[in-house]
C-alpha cells in the first residue's frame, strides 16, 4: 500500500479524453485503462505481469491480451521494484497534492497565530527582552542591598522614595482612561491596582509608568488590528507590560491546483 492516503485525483475530461494516446484506444482498452488508474492511485503501483493485471480488473486472459498492450505503454517500471508499474502523471499528482496540503497547513497555521495572541509567561519574557529585565532585576537587586544596610544604619537612613515628578493617582487614572477607552480589557480596576502595586516596587516609578503606557498603547492596537480582547489583570500579572507586541505575520494563500493541460498528458 502507498504511503499517500489521498482517495482521489484530479482527472480533467477534457484533457483526458482528448489526449491522443486515449483517443487511438478502444472502448475496452479505456476501460482497462481507467481501472487501472485507480487501481495504481489506491496502491502507488500496479502489477508488472499481465496475468496479474487481468485477475486485479477481473479480465479473462483473452480480454487482457487484447488490450494490456496498448494500456502497458502508458505506464513506467518502478524504479525500487521492477515486478511493479507506476504512472507519471499520477506521481506528478501526488507530489502537487502534498505541496497544496503543506501550504494549506502553513496558512492554517498563520492565520491562527494571528487571531490568537501569544501569551508569554514572564519566564520567556525575560529571554525575549534579556537585556531589560536583567538591568531592572539588578537595579532592583542593588535598591534592596542599599536599603537594608541603611535601615541598619539609622544615622545613614534616607527618607522615604521621593516621588516629585510621578503621582500614582496620576497614572492610574491615565492607565485607565486608556484601556477603558479602547473596548478590548476586561477586569480595568483590578488590573489598575496591580499595575500600580507593581510600579511602587520598582526602583524608579517614573520611567516604568511611562514605559507602561507606550507599551499599553502598542498592546491595544494590536488588539484591536487582530479582534482580539485581554484581561488587564493577565496582562499585567503575566508580564506583557515587558514585550512589545508580535509582529502581525505575512498571511500564507495557498494556490489553487491548476489545470494540468500543459504538462504530458495520460
Amino acid at each position: 500500500m502507498a504511503k499517500e492516503q489521498s482517495p482521489s485525483f484530479s482527472l480533467y475530461p477534457k484533457d483526458f479524453i482528448a489526449d491522443e494516446h486515449v483517443v487511438v484506444m478502444t472502448m475496452a482498452q479505456r476501460g482497462l485503462y481507467i481501472t487501472l488508474l485507480c487501481s495504481c492511485w489506491l496502491q502507488g503501483s500496479i502489477p508488472n505481469d499481465p496475468a496479474l493485471i487481468g485477475r486485479l480488473c477481473g479480465a479473462t486472459p483473452k480480454e487482457i491480451q487484447a488490450t494490456w498492450p496498448a494500456v502497458s505503454k502508458r505506464f513506467i517500471a518502478d524504479p525500487n521494484d521492477p515486478a511493479r508499474l507506476r504512472h507519471k502523471r499520477l506521481d506528478e499528482e501526488r507530489e502537487k497534492q502534498a505541496k497544496w496540503r503543506e501550504k494549506s497547513a502553513a496558512g492554517g497555521r498563520n492565520g491562527s497565530a494571528k487571531r490568537q495572541p501569544k501569551v508569554n509567561h514572564p519566564s520567556s519574557l525575560v529571554n525575549t527582552n534579556s537585556n531589560e529585565c536583567f538591568k531592572l532585576r539588578e537595579e532592583n537587586s542593588k535598591q534592596e542591598t542599599e536599603n537594608a544596610n541603611e535601615a541598619e544604619n539609622p544615622k545613614t537612613r534616607k527618607p522615604a522614595f521621593d516621588w516629585s515628578g510621578w503621582d500614582a493617582t496620576d497614572f492610574r487614572s491615565r492607565f485607565r482612561a486608556l484601556w477603558d477607552e479602547s473596548g478590548v480589557a476586561s477586569r480595568l480596576e483590578m488590573g489598575c491596582n496591580e499595575a500600580v502595586n507593581l510600579l511602587v516596587s520598582m526602583v524608579d516609578p517614573p520611567k516604568a509608568a511611562t514605559a507602561m503606557l507606550e507599551r499599553s498603547a502598542s498592546w491595544i492596537e494590536y488588539y484591536r488590528s487582530n479582534g482580539l480582547s485581554r484581561r488587564l489583570t493577565d496582562w499585567v500579572s503575566e508580564g506583557e507590560y515587558l514585550a512589545n507586541p508580535p509582529k502581525p505575520q505575512p498571511r500564507v494563500k495557498p494556490e489553487a491546483p491548476m489545470s494540468p493541460a500543459a504538462k504530458e498528458g495520460w
